[in-house]
């Protein structure tokens, strides 16, 4: 059972039980979503290329009768690229938020060869953000706590990436001043107050959206 984000929209991949979980959750939340049956390779792909170019958001589940099959076919177009982050809370419970490209974030970044996902973490948001001193408080996990990590599909130079975004609840009680990032594209960084992530989060990505959501539980 995957959750994965294409472009504005959300892709499900899943066997019929966990399906049943997925369709229960949306229907909780009132959520429109459309039910495909896998047949091949080709015709997964074409749905996710839909889902690439649509421009409303749209929310898929697919279903095979195993699901272990079904993330196997999925993967198998892509290459994967593992990256680590964090929610980092200060000692008022403010969040860590970074602003890039047009679009509130939080911080993360790609892991180096030979780096494990907690010091990547680590590493990327001292590096974006300034702040040191963080303590891991625990791991952000996604639907219903059987996915480790964010996914979400992008081109580049012509190729199919997915990118596995690996996520950790952090704390700091450093106060030094913050110093965004500037060779990454980062313009701003804010220790923001619940009113301000909230009104951040209405120009940000449905990923984020999720992990803030699960690390301010």
């Amino acid at each position: 059972m995957r959750k994965i984000f294409v472009q504005n929209s959300t892709l499900y991949l899943a066997g019929k039980n966990g399906a049943k979980k997925i369709f229960e959750k949306l229907d909780a939340q009132n959520k429109k979503y459309s039910i495909h049956h896998y047949k091949n390779k080709t015709d997964l792909q074409q749905h996710v290329s839909r889902l690439s170019a649509a421009v409303k958001e749209d929310t898929v589940v697919f279903i095979h009768d195993s699901s272990i099959t079904l993330e196997k076919n999925f993967f198998a177009a892509y290459r994967l690229i593992h990256a680590a982050g964090g929610a980092v809370f200060n000692e008022e419970g403010r969040l860590l938020m970074i602003f890039r490209r047009g679009k509130w974030d939080l911080p993360k970044g790609k892991l180096d060869r030979g780096e494990t996902i907690k010091k990547a973490a680590v590493r990327e948001i001292e590096e974006e953000t300034g702040v040191s001193q963080l303590k891991i408080v625990a791991p952000v996990k996604f639907l219903f706590d059987s996915q480790p990590c964010t996914l979400h599909t992008y081109e580049l130079s012509g190729k199919k990436i997915l990118k596995a975004t690996h996520w950790f609840k952090m704390s700091t009680v450093d106060r030094h001043k913050l110093v965004p990032q500037a060779a990454e594209g980062i313009e701003k960084v804010e220790w923001c107050s619940k009113r301000k992530v909230q009104e951040y989060l209405k120009n940000s990505f449905h990923s984020i959206e999720e992990v803030v959501e699960i690390a301010m539980r």
